[in-house]
Formats: C-alpha cells, sequence, structure tokens
C-alpha cells in the first residue's frame, strides 16, 4: 500500500456509562484531567495546556494510496468548541473505491493510558456512509470504533452512529469498552489515530477534539491551591490574591480573552458568563455575572 504524507497545518458531560454521545458537543475541560491529545485546535487546548499527560498530535497526516483516496476540504464555520475553523476536514477523492489516512506520530508510548482513561471525539457529517475510526494503543492493540448504520468494507459491526444533520455529535468511550475491541495500551509504532470514510466518491466527514482524558475529581474542581489562591470578581475587575503569576483568562471555547502579568485585569468589556481562569499552574473555572 503506498501512502503520501499531508502536512496539515492545523490549530492543533460528565460521562456515567461507557460510551456517552451528546448533541451537545461542547467538551467541559473543567472536568477533566492529564489530557493526552491527538487533535486539538490551538485556542481550543491553551487552558489546559498545562494538564497534558502525553502529546500525541502531530501536522503530520498521512493519506493512503498516494495521497489520492481522500482530499482536505476548507474547514468553514465553529468547531465543536465553538472555535472558528479548527477542525480537520475531509471528503472521498472521485473514482475511488475505498478510503483511509492516520495521523502519523510514530513511535510513542501510551502504556500510561489505564482503565480510568477515556477517548473523545467529535464528529460532523450530512452523509449515511459508515465511517471507521481505528484508534491505536499498542502495536497489536487496536479497536476499529465503526459510526453508521451497516457494517464497514471489512465486515466491522457498527459501534454506534450519530445524526448526519450538520451539526457537531460528541462520543465519549471508556478505555474499558474499547479493551473489549481490542484496543490495548503499550507501544505504538506509527499512528494512534486512523480513518475512513468509506467507498463512496464526495463522502464527507469532519472530526475534531481527540483526546484521552481522565475525570477530574469533582471536589477538586476549581479548588487547585485554594488555600493559596483567592480569586475576587467585582463588577469592573478580576483580582487573583496569593499569586504572582499574572492572569490568562480564556472563554469558554478556549479563546484568550484577557492576559496580564499583574494580579488585576479589567472585565468591563467582557459578556457574563463562566470563564477559564489561569495563573501560573492553576486553573479554575470563574464565573462574571
Amino acid at each position: 500500500m503506498k501512502k503520501i504524507t499531508t502536512l496539515l497545518v492545523a490549530g492543533l458531560a460528565a460521562m456515567a456509562s461507557s460510551v456517552n454521545v451528546s448533541a451537545q458537543a461542547e467538551f467541559d475541560f473543567s472536568s477533566a484531567t492529564n489530557y493526552c491529545p491527538i487533535y486539538l485546535g490551538e485556542q481550543t487546548l491553551a487552558p489546559i495546556q498545562n494538564q497534558i499527560k502525553l502529546d500525541l498530535r502531530t501536522s503530520q497526516i498521512d493519506i493512503w494510496s498516494a495521497g489520492e483516496t481522500m482530499v482536505f476540504i476548507d474547514a468553514i464555520g465553529p468547531n465543536s468548541n465553538g472555535v472558528q475553523g479548527e477542525f480537520l476536514a475531509l471528503e472521498v477523492a472521485p473514482g475511488m473505491t475505498w478510503s483511509g489516512g492516520a495521523f502519523n506520530t510514530g513511535e510513542k508510548d501510551l502504556s500510561e493510558i489505564d482503565d480510568s482513561y477515556f477517548f473523545h471525539i467529535a464528529l460532523l457529517s450530512e452523509d449515511s456512509e459508515s465511517f471507521t475510526f481505528t484508534v491505536t494503543g499498542s502495536k497489536n492493540g487496536e479497536a476499529a470504533l465503526v459510526f453508521g448504520q451497516t457494517p464497514n468494507s471489512d465486515g466491522v459491526q457498527a459501534f454506534d452512529d450519530f445524526d448526519r444533520d450538520g451539526e457537531w455529535h460528541a462520543f465519549d468511550i471508556s478505555v474499558k469498552e474499547l479493551k473489549k475491541l481490542g484496543w490495548k495500551a503499550g507501544v505504538i509504532e506509527y499512528a494512534p489515530f486512523s480513518f475512513s470514510l468509506g467507498s463512496r466518491a464526495g463522502t464527507r466527514c469532519s472530526f475534531d477534539a481527540i483526546f484521552y482524558y481522565q475525570k477530574a475529581d469533582p471536589s477538586n474542581i476549581g479548588q487547585i491551591n485554594a488555600e493559596d489562591l483567592q480569586v475576587l470578581v467585582g463588577e469592573s475587575t478580576l483580582s487573583v490574591l496569593g499569586s504572582q503569576n499574572g492572569i490568562d483568562l480564556y472563554d469558554i471555547s478556549g479563546k484568550q480573552v484577557k492576559s496580564t502579568k499583574e494580579s488585576v485585569v479589567g472585565i468591563n468589556d467582557l459578556n457574563k458568563g463562566v470563564y477559564v481562569l489561569k495563573s501560573g499552574s492553576i486553573v479554575k473555572k470563574v464565573a462574571i455575572k
């Protein structure tokens, strides 16, 4: 099988069960920790930069069969977290009888991803084809996730599906569930994630926010070093007491809206709502009312 490497310059709901799909695709990053991102936009990633356990991102995406089976299309509109353009959009090329590609990271050790982790992905499409996303944890341990109403071309039964309504839909799958499908943690040699959009020319699918994560302890959310840090939100200013690391403030989509080296920042121009505050290694949610 031939392949071509395409360099993609990309801005690189708590779950009660092993699998959860939500039409509200925006991920609550304050509810999780120890991220292992495979594909995540830079603006979305910024507030959790200090919580990355293993970085699996790459700008090297292989489109198989000499780069002929799929083409990249413009990512227009918001991604699953509301950030404009930060997602991957692909289309099956004309004349193809199959399609495939992979995120080529080279050798990576995923052995620390244990049963406490979940796998997250957001999908968007208006086409009815079955899509296959293969999540690889080691050389001999991978799980094929088929999203659709029918088995894929290899006869793998559908794992789940989502409304093909042109809206983002998010899935959160426990590593325990991935293991039932063949996933095993260890060392990968090529790619942690590969994909096929079927064989019908013109089929399109967009995907975003692909990462492993652990659920955060709810009792610790917003309470990191709480004894040393106090946040005061007034009518026109936000102040951080007990920190000399300045203030970075992000909206819920991950866009940075304020940054200062001081301990006080003006908020008159911000809309009411929930924001993510970073001060040094401390990350917590704050409400501006």
